[in-house]
């Protein structure tokens, strides 16, 4: 086992903001919005460098999946809302509930809601693509009035998927 002694930071810009993520000589184990750019650790190893070039790659609308070692520390409950989260298709969105019920929980929206709050790797593990049962936005972040970055980054993703119309001639 590597040594997890040694801990990294990146920072990069997008058009929402500054984003940040972290991690030590194995995985990234966080992600989030910030208000600073900060400088970015030294000596940083692979799978950092891979982690910001794939994220240059989402805000550019380049990538519509992370392919990253991560290591998420939750209760057993929150990593399985974590993983379903992620096998939530780019441009796509899912309900609490429809969360609660693929990994049993059915009637257990709010302690979706709970764990999408608790997710330590915002964006990489897309809290954002879940919302209410009434297709409004929710909390977002531990966010409840301000809920802009979570439209933003659910735009974003549906216009990645809006492309050129095949045979069309304009």
């Amino acid at each position: 086992m590597a040594d997890n002694n040694n801990k990294y930071r990146v920072s990069i810009g997008s058009t929402m903001g500054p984003f940040s993520f972290w991690g030590d000589d194995e995985a990234v184990t966080g992600a989030g919005f910030t208000d600073t750019m900060e400088a970015d650790s030294e000596d940083l190893p692979q799978h950092m460098i891979e982690c910001r070039r794939q994220c240059v790659e989402y805000f550019d609308g380049r990538r519509t999946a992370f392919d990253i070692p991560l290591r998420a520390e939750g209760t057993e409950f929150q990593r399985e809302v974590w993983a379903e989260m992620c096998r939530i298709p780019h441009g796509e969105t899912r309900s609490y509930g429809q969360v609660a019920r693929a990994v049993d929980r059915p009637g257990g929206a709010r302690a979706v809601g709970q764990a999408c709050a608790s997710n330590p790797i915002g964006l990489i593990q897309p809290c954002h693509r879940v919302i209410g049962s009434d297709g409004n936005l929710t909390g977002f972040g531990h966010q409840t009035k301000d809920l802009s970055l979570k439209r933003a980054l659910i735009d974003h993703e549906a216009a990645a998927h809006v492309g050129p119309i095949e045979g069309f001639e304009g």
